[in-house]
């Protein structure tokens, strides 16, 4: 089973649950993922399994697809974990058990009542950052992706490019997401340069453009306050 997330301005808007090895994301209600924007071509994507793995192919949008930042004129390989920018909103993907995910086609954005944020607050796993080279209480990582980056919009400020990094929140752990315009030139892990992701363990080092932070899992302990991502006044507003 394939499970695909969709979020919108870094925030889960949708979770589809399908089956089968051809998945095609636009516009249109006939696509297996819909989504439904002016931005989003009618029949936007493919995304197919090739062999052990998958690739995402562009079907002649009108504005393009992305992998992890970079725009894609063929058939690209992607792996569980990359990001796909499509329109204002991005998609991710995993292979998992059915039955943990919404029905094939449907956008589970306010299941149980609760909003998305308030569902992303109550997940099990949690995350924080202590600022090391700033002044600013720990930033928790409460949500599925947290942006960082020079952008107005961006989650965490850092100098450089609009989007530099991307830290996301999956069932297997913390990952960082290099989605700066220079692989391997801004994001680092314990010292070592990330180019496309890495995985992020209790107590590594995380320096993003002139920002380091110590990466720890659950919550701070002590009664020190803590810097929270808020959602933007009046909800997301039209895609």
């Amino acid at each position: 089973m394939l499970h695909v997330y969709v979020t919108f301005r870094d925030r889960s808007v949708g979770h589809f649950e399908l089956p089968g090895d051809r998945v095609r994301i636009g516009r249109h209600p006939d696509n297996e993922v819909q989504i439904d924007s002016m931005a989003v071509s009618r029949h936007h994507c493919l995304l197919e399994r090739a062999g052990e793995g998958w690739v995402v192919e562009d079907l002649g949008s009108n504005n393009g697809t992305l992998v992890n930042g970079a725009a894609i004129r063929q058939r690209t390989p992607v792996r569980e974990g990359d990001v796909l920018s499509i329109g204002k909103f991005q998609v991710s993907f995993r292979l998992g058990p059915a039955g943990d995910g919404a029905p094939s086609g449907r956008v589970r954005a306010r299941e149980d009542g609760r909003t998305p944020e308030a569902r992303e607050q109550a997940a099990s796993l949690k995350g924080f950052l202590i600022l090391r080279n700033r002044p600013g209480p720990p930033v928790l990582l409460e949500r599925d992706a947290l942006v960082l980056g020079a952008a107005p919009g961006a989650d965490l400020p850092v100098a450089g490019a609009p989007r530099l990094a991307v830290i996301v929140r999956g069932h297997g752990g913390f990952q960082v997401l290099d989605v700066g315009p220079t692989p391997g030139a801004a994001v680092r892990v314990a010292g070592r340069p990330v180019t496309v992701r890495a995985w992020l363990a209790d107590g590594d080092v995380l320096a993003v453009g002139d920002l380091e932070a110590e990466f720890h899992v659950g919550t701070p302990q002590g009664d020190e306050p803590t810097m929270t991502i808020q959602a933007p006044p009046g909800g997301f507003g039209p895609a």
